[in-house]
């Protein structure tokens, strides 16, 4: 019956079809709103290398997407952290696609209890790319009569933060 209706009026297909292209092309401004208040949640991760470990100095590349904290397991004394955001590291470049997660430089003096010596506010990771390219360099300093366990995780640290201490010119 619809059909002989269309007929007699001279309704052609093609403009039917033309209906409904503008409407769904009108309905994709409401698509977007709703694809924009959907959240998706990545699991927190840290990538953590061991770059080198030698005179009372451990470097380590670290790329995150949450905040990142270190912990320091058999040392007593001073320790100090530094960050680097970018640069070069044999002929790889890092950080370029990274940004500062936290301060610079942390020095503080951990004990038995108080393990975290370093916690960072925001991840590593600003853009898209290789993991070398959104990792910063971690460089921490201790005294050379103690062989550390250093562990980096993101989250929020279990341990109680040691209490900051005043950077020593060098520790070695």
């Amino acid at each position: 019956m619809v059909l002989k209706w269309l007929k007699r009026t001279g309704f052609k297909k093609r403009y039917f079809l033309l209906g409904l292209l503008c409407l769904e092309l009108a309905s994709l401004p409401a698509a977007a709103k709703i694809l924009s208040q959907i959240s998706v949640t990545e699991k927190p991760m840290a990538s953590v290398v061991l770059i080198d470990a030698k005179n009372g100095q451990k470097r380590y590349a670290v790329a995150t997407n949450a905040p990142f904290y270190i912990s320091a397991e058999h040392t007593m004394g001073p320790v100090s952290v530094e960050v680097y955001k970018s640069g070069v590291i044999g002929s790889s470049r890092f950080g370029d696609n990274a940004q500062m997660p936290g301060v610079a430089v942390a020095c503080s003096s951990p004990s038995g209890e108080e393990s975290v010596i370093y916690q960072s506010k925001r991840k590593t990771a600003l853009g898209s790319g290789k993991i070398l390219s959104q990792a910063v360099i971690v460089a921490i300093q201790y005294l050379d009569k103690f062989e550390p366990d250093f562990k980096i995780d993101v989250g929020e640290p279990g341990d109680l933060k040691a209490p900051k201490a005043n950077c020593p010119s060098t520790l070695a």
